[in-house]
């Protein structure tokens, strides 16, 4: 090849490859645009998060639910056995519902510390057994108690969504007495179905279907705490809740309480050190304990609830003052 055709063949060569590096320098030129534009929006979002995040804290720490879980716990603790007791009575009235009463008592136990369940039952059972012997006056009273316990959550709940008891003393009564005796009749109902539901051989003897069916009796507590949870935040407060927003409180309130009770049952099965400094009595400590912390959650799920609702309104609230 002369020297001639070379330096023609060189000049063909330059424009691809200058062509070459344009193209190569776009591609880049496009990878740090597109990974610019990723930061951005990552950035946007972790900003947005953590203002929600802000402002959910700020909710928690302006409506004090550490003071109100604590007033709910000692409401609930004085109450726990005269309440259990009017809601068992409710399944005495009929022989129809013995299946239900028990059911619904083995569920209760069953989710409660190990340590707790047992004293309970001792004690509600003596209580039951000696409710014939109960005075007119008494069995005012313990339905009273009972009704004490709805009122504190209603007050608290709708605290919360910052709003205010807007029902006549009629329709309150009306309510709470519902709940009273209508709502363990419902409960019981809904573990018998599904405990017998899920204990049916209808999916087969598989290896499978008995995981399935092993699976789902350990899931149905957090279910059905789950669905307590949605129709709390949904038709306690005073206010049109968002459906959304009280399935999302009432998710994470029932799957952190399912964890706690699960470390919790673990730590009373494996470390007994708290037996030799409170002995007999160890279980009150513990009931107060877990109580205090199961209403912190709820109440934790219920501003997740409420909050998801007000943050548009506390963003429209910033903008205007920036303005």
């Amino acid at each position: 090849m002369t020297e001639q055709e070379i330096t023609t063949s060189e000049k063909r060569e330059q424009p691809e490859t200058v062509s070459a590096h344009v193209q190569e320098g776009g591609q880049q030129n496009k990878k740090k645009s597109s990974l610019k534009q990723k930061a951005v929006t990552f950035y946007q979002f972790l900003k947005k998060k953590l203002s929600y995040l802000f402002f959910l804290s700020k909710r928690i720490a302006d409506d004090e639910i550490d003071v109100l879980a604590s007033s709910l716990s000692y409401t609930t603790i004085m109450s726990l056995i005269p309440v259990l007791a009017v809601l068992l009575s409710v399944f005495s009235l009929s022989p129809s519902f013995t299946t239900y009463r028990d059911e619904m008592m083995n569920y209760i136990l069953n989710n409660m510390m190990p340590q707790v369940g047992g004293v309970l039952k001792e004690n509600i059972d003596s209580f039951v057994s000696n409710a014939s012997k109960t005075t007119a006056v008494g069995v005012i009273t313990l339905i009273f108690i009972a009704l004490a316990l709805i009122r504190r959550i209603d007050i608290t709940l709708n605290r919360i969504w910052h709003v205010k008891l807007n029902r006549s003393r009629v329709t309150t009564f009306s309510v709470y007495w519902t709940v009273l005796t209508l709502g363990p009749i419902l409960l019981g109902a809904s573990i018998v179905v599904s405990s017998s539901i899920l204990a049916s051989n209808y999916l087969g003897q598989s290896s499978a279907a008995i995981w399935l069916n092993t699976l789902g009796m350990k899931m149905l507590p957090c279910f059905l705490t789950f669905v307590v949870f949605t129709l709390l935040f949904t038709a306690v407060p005073c206010t049109k809740v968002n459906f959304t927003h009280a399935v999302i409180g009432a998710l994470f309130a029932a799957l952190v309480q399912e964890l706690l009770r699960q470390f919790f049952t673990y730590y009373i099965m494996n470390f007994t050190s708290y037996t030799l400094i409170y002995g007999a009595v160890a279980a009150l400590p513990l009931l107060m304990v877990w109580t205090y912390i199961n209403w912190y959650i709820v109440l934790l799920g219920a501003e997740i609830s409420a909050s998801l609702s007000s943050y548009k309104q506390y963003k429209l609230q910033l903008q205007n003052e920036k303005q």
